[in-house]
């Protein structure tokens, strides 16, 4: 484990899956970076070449494989990795997907940031804004935060964490008293950086550098996110197809969908072996649950939504949430 008593080891855990296409760029640039780190890759089973490719870096960087035998899946596969380097004794631990490169100061303006917090005795965690390529390296889109109209910034916000979020698992580098809490994820969760940033955002401080560090590849076959989830409503269809839609009305709901109904009930219900909540917290939680739930009036709970911040300001996104919610005949009432 390379460290000096002035730049602590990070370790940075990739997971892998078929990543053969563009695993070698997202390498390379991992060995670009200026501060020290060693990584872990944890495949999950490939059938393709990637631990080929992989083995191919072990001259030029400080990386351990380890293959999956079988398939976990992606949260499963972060998870056990996050662990197996905590158990390694690193203090500091970066996330890292295969196919998307690294700015060489991606760990350097992380580790900066976290060491320079006063009471670094905490949950830390630094993020950052990121830069959209296609398949080919072109950058398409300069700031991810701007294009998704993201409210996230330095300060606190459980409602953000809980809704709109913005915490992207490619650009979390967190200490190892975050990673701990963390630990073990809950079951049925839909992505993992969801869950680390709402358990930051409880029990830690977040940092935010508005900066570009990640070049976040963005394709067809993202396991995380793809082209087609980017945008929000109905504007891919026909013209049939968008009367149709209007007349069935059955509008999918942000959120509702997702674990995160499990996951806000299990912190309400005290499931998970965290910290308990305050009342603040747990007024947030039981008012995102209202929602996920479907309890109350629409209109009461879409207003609450919308003051308490979990929606993003877009008038645009917001006026097609609130149509969508009141005229939504794809869910029921729970009582």
């Amino acid at each position: 484990m390379p460290a000096s008593n002035t730049n602590p080891a990070v370790a940075v855990v990739v997971c892998s899956y078929n990543g053969s296409e563009h695993l070698h760029d997202q390498l390379a640039s991992l060995a670009s970076q200026t501060w020290p780190a060693s990584v872990y890759l944890f495949d999950d089973a490939s059938s393709d070449n990637t631990v080929d490719i992989a083995r191919s870096f072990q001259s030029k960087l400080d990386i351990q494989i380890h293959q999956n035998s079988p398939n976990k899946g992606f949260v499963a596969n972060f998870e056990s990795g996050i662990r197996t380097v905590l158990n390694l004794g690193f203090d500091y631990v970066a996330l890292c997907e295969q196919d998307d490169i690294w700015l060489p100061n991606r760990l350097d303006a992380g580790m900066q940031a976290l060491l320079n917090v006063e009471n670094a005795n905490q949950p830390l965690l630094v993020h950052s804004d990121l830069s959209v390529i296609n398949e080919h390296g072109n950058i398409q889109i300069d700031s991810y935060f701007k294009f998704r109209r993201y409210d996230i910034s330095d300060k606190k916000s459980l409602p953000i964490a809980l809704g709109q979020n913005g915490v992207m698992g490619n650009t979390i580098l967190m200490n190892r008293k975050l990673a701990e809490l963390a630990l073990p994820f809950p079951a049925k969760l839909h992505v993992h950086d969801f869950w680390i940033s709402l358990v930051c955002e409880l029990y830690g401080t977040r940092l935010l550098i508005s900066d570009q560090l990640v070049h976040y590849r963005i394709h067809a076959d993202n396991t995380s996110n793809a082209t087609s989830q980017l945008q929000y409503g109905v504007r891919d269809l026909s013209f049939i197809g968008k009367l149709k839609f209007l007349w069935n009305r059955d509008y999918k709901l942000p959120y509702k969908e997702d674990s995160r109904q499990h996951i806000v009930q299990a912190l309400l219900n005290n499931q998970l072996s965290l910290p308990k909540l305050d009342a603040k917290q747990r007024y947030i939680l039981e008012t995102f649950n209202d929602y996920l739930t479907f309890r109350y009036s629409r209109l009461k709970f879409g207003i609450n939504l919308l003051k308490y911040g979990f929606f993003k300001k877009d008038w645009r996104y917001r006026l097609w949430f609130m149509y969508s919610l009141l005229l939504t005949k794809r869910y029921k009432h729970s009582d």
